[in-house]
């Protein structure tokens, strides 16, 4: 039984032309001989989830290495020293696990970043943040450096507006 919609990719399939092309046409997939080997013109479903996969085209699927079922187990519980967990604790949305580790990652850039812990991760942040913080003081502190003139002025030009304003009053 298929476990899911079985569809063979258009593309080549690195086979040499020979017995192979009528048995790739038996179970639906049409071919074409291209450059020495088959080639499959288009992407086809020859399964669909639930149906009952042939012999034959399993032998076809397996030539063309492609797996027509998944494996594997299916816990409905486990039992360690003592503690029993079922079945449903042991499933994953793994949507919601990338989700999760995807805020669990920015939490920690932004706390490494609040702390000025360094890692390769936050290293630009890091200079980024100390810079507009040493800018910031030297405008705060009207520090003159070729890149705060500038601020400084438009800074003294403000106040003075401001203080003018108030005399006038």
């Amino acid at each position: 039984m298929a476990s899911k919609d079985v569809v063979v990719p258009a593309g080549n399939t690195g086979l040499p032309p020979g017995p192979i092309i009528s048995q790739l046409n038996a179970v639906g997939l049409p071919t074409r001989i291209e450059g020495g080997s088959v080639w499959i013109n288009r992407d086809t479903v020859v399964v669909r989830k639930g149906e009952v996969i042939s012999r034959r085209l399993a032998a076809v699927l397996s030539k063309l290495g492609i797996k027509a079922v998944e494996a594997g187990l299916s816990m409905k519980a486990i039992y360690d020293d003592g503690l029993i967990i079922t079945g449903e604790d042991l499933e994953l949305d793994i949507e919601e696990f990338r989700k999760d580790v995807a805020e669990a990652y920015r939490e920690a850039l932004t706390l490494s970043v609040g702390i000025a812990y360094p890692t390769p991760e936050n290293i630009q942040l890091l200079v980024q943040k100390a810079y507009l913080e040493a800018y910031s003081l030297t405008i705060n502190a009207a520090i003159v450096t070729p890149e705060s003139i500038a601020d400084l002025i438009r800074k003294a030009e403000m106040e003075a507006s401001a203080l003018k304003a108030k005399l006038e009053l």
